[in-house]
């Protein structure tokens, strides 16, 4: 075989990968614009509703301002899943985060219904669990740790969170010093 020919025929076979590598990286780049986008959208609609969650520890909150919250988190959710297919684990994980504390107020975002549901008195120990969900999800979104291929997600939803959670305040309430207090 003919030194030059071979010489000819690994350059040509470069050029082809190079320029597969050139087309490929175009749409790499956009797809994580697209997830960075993605990201930023949902970050923001958990940010306001978290606010909103925070504020309602001062004073109860307008059943139709959180609706709007919390379908403008599921609406980003709803957008983007596409993209992140973890996203519609998050958008139910978020309303059920909200639902712990806020009780009808975040389920009028279901069904009108609830909008007069009365709300239970503010309780610390509920708004923190549902505050700390909803930091976390924003952790987990802003780290990138919701990929976007299938099956690599790594999140937990709001009822495991909330089972660790309630098994250690169930364990602090059956503690000696907590019966002594009784």
């Amino acid at each position: 075989m003919d030194l030059s020919l071979a010489v000819s025929a690994f350059s040509a076979v470069v050029s082809l990968v190079a320029l597969f590598v050139s087309a490929r990286q175009h749409l790499w780049a956009r797809r994580l614009d697209r997830t960075a986008e993605a990201t930023d959208a949902v970050v923001d609609a958990i940010q306001d509703l978290r606010t909103a969650v925070w504020a309602a520890a001062r004073q109860d909150p307008d059943p139709e301002a959180i609706s709007e919250r919390i379908s403008s988190v599921d609406r980003e959710c709803r957008r983007y899943a596409g993209t992140i297919p973890a996203l519609g684990a998050v958008g139910h994980s978020v309303r059920e985060a909200a639902g712990n504390y806020l009780g009808g107020a975040a389920g009028y975002a279901l069904s009108p219904h609830l909008r007069d549901e009365p709300r239970s008195p503010h309780d610390p120990y509920w708004w923190d669990i549902s505050i700390t969900y909803l930091d976390y999800v924003v952790r987990q979104l802003a780290s990138g740790k919701l990929s976007t291929k299938r099956g690599k997600v790594s999140l937990t939803p709001f009822h495991e969170w909330r089972r660790a959670e309630d098994e250690g305040h169930h364990a602090a309430l059956k503690s000696p010093a907590a019966e002594a207090e009784n």
